[in-house]
């Protein structure tokens, strides 16, 4: 990274989406266990997810700012590429197995949702959009 304002950019918004991601987590777990719903704890439950890749991001992010040595005479700046590669992997196993165990658990998914998730919900989208056009 040549221009060390968009590296001290990189790394606020990685730790302000970091820190989102933890409220979102948080929240949406606690409000799925309390309320007892299921569908809003799994939700918080992938949230945790979320937070152990910006984790990574931010690992990556870290390790790629390292100036280029004699090892590394072009830098490390691929490392941001071979992060997000091996993320997109993980998220799409993640994925067919969670679209694979809710197509064979579909008694869990009778119940019907009282305000209070539904309300949570609303909450939680609006702070991920907000938190996406902000840093997007």
């Amino acid at each position: 990274m040549q221009n060390k304002r968009c590296s001290t950019c990189v790394e606020e918004a990685g730790w302000l989406d970091f820190s989102g991601s933890v409220g979102q987590a948080v929240f949406r777990t606690l409000l799925g266990v309390l309320s007892g719903s299921l569908s809003l704890s799994v939700l918080g439950v992938l949230s945790f997810g979320d937070v152990l890749t910006k984790v990574f991001t931010l690992i990556s992010v870290k390790i790629a700012k390292k100036p280029p040595s004699k090892t590394f005479p072009f830098g490390l700046g691929k490392v941001l590429f071979l992060s997000s590669a091996t993320m997109g992997l993980v998220l799409l196993v993640t994925g067919v197995y969670l679209g694979f165990t809710s197509f064979t658990n579909v008694e869990g998914m009778m119940n019907r949702p009282g305000l209070i998730p539904i309300i949570g919900t609303i909450l939680s989208g609006v702070s991920a959009m907000l938190m996406y056009r902000y840093l997007g």
